[in-house]
């Protein structure tokens, strides 16, 4: 299975994030960043967990949830889904992107591409 949504910043479409599982127990999220959008911001702090500033054109975290997306989940408990990565019968990824509820932490907020 695969999803991909956006982060956005504001407005500007700022990184494409790929969930995939690649079998029962293996998954890896790639973050994307797109550098022209992200460059032209102002007051932009970052993405949690990536350091932009390596300016890679992927970032990967296989096996493990990345802070990002742990940090914007809108459960009430995100110990109990720190390790789930389906909610309802859609990724993890999907859930947040379909949510109505935003994290207040950060002017980010993912949507599905």
């Amino acid at each position: 299975m695969t999803t991909i949504a956006c982060i956005f910043y504001l407005e500007t479409n700022i990184c494409r994030i790929t969930y995939q599982e690649i079998d029962d127990k293996n998954f890896e999220y790639i973050f994307e960043p797109f550098y022209k959008a992200i460059d032209k911001l102002s007051n932009f702090r970052g993405i949690q967990g990536l350091d932009l500033t390596l300016r890679k054109e992927k970032y990967i975290r296989r096996n493990q949830l990345p802070s990002f997306i742990y940090e914007h989940n809108p459960m009430p408990d995100k110990i109990i889904y720190h390790s789930f990565h389906r909610v309802s019968g859609i990724t993890l990824l999907e859930y947040i992107a379909r949510s109505k509820e935003q994290y207040f932490g950060d002017k980010l907020h993912i949507s599905m591409e």
